[in-house]
């Protein structure tokens, strides 16, 4: 089989490609909703409104985030192609995305913690 064919076979599931564009999406959207509030809110119910959808987006992306580590862990995702990567390639891949999930992790934990007024730096 060649490379290129190996590539197109082995693709993840369709459940966790919309997972994937979905969080991008809702990811996007905290974006461009703290973008407004900074340079355009003021003190209005609109402003509050996008304050509380800040916040449900955000716990909406970590539940998705909790989901996509779980299925990970339990399912299967496709190998790369060996023909393509080395084995310590292949290795780092693993790592990065690890890390990848892990920043994102703490990101959220962190900004749900300062959103509770819980703040470890003031006693």
């Amino acid at each position: 089989m060649a490379p290129v064919d190996e590539l197109k076979s082995s693709k993840y599931p369709i459940m966790l490609r919309i997972i994937h564009w979905f969080m991008v999406l809702l990811i996007l959207s905290q974006f461009l909703n703290i973008f407004y509030l900074k340079f355009f809110g003021g003190e209005n119910a609109f402003t509050l409104l996008m304050v509380e959808t800040h916040h449900a987006t955000g716990i909406t992306i970590f539940i998705m985030l909790l989901v996509r580590i779980s299925v990970r862990i339990v399912g299967s995702v496709p190998k790369l192609p060996e023909s393509l990567f080395s084995f310590a390639e292949q290795r780092s891949a693993s790592l990065g995305v690890f890390q990848n999930y892990q920043r994102a992790f703490s990101l959220l934990l962190s900004k749900e913690v300062q959103s509770l007024g819980i703040n470890a730096c003031t006693s």
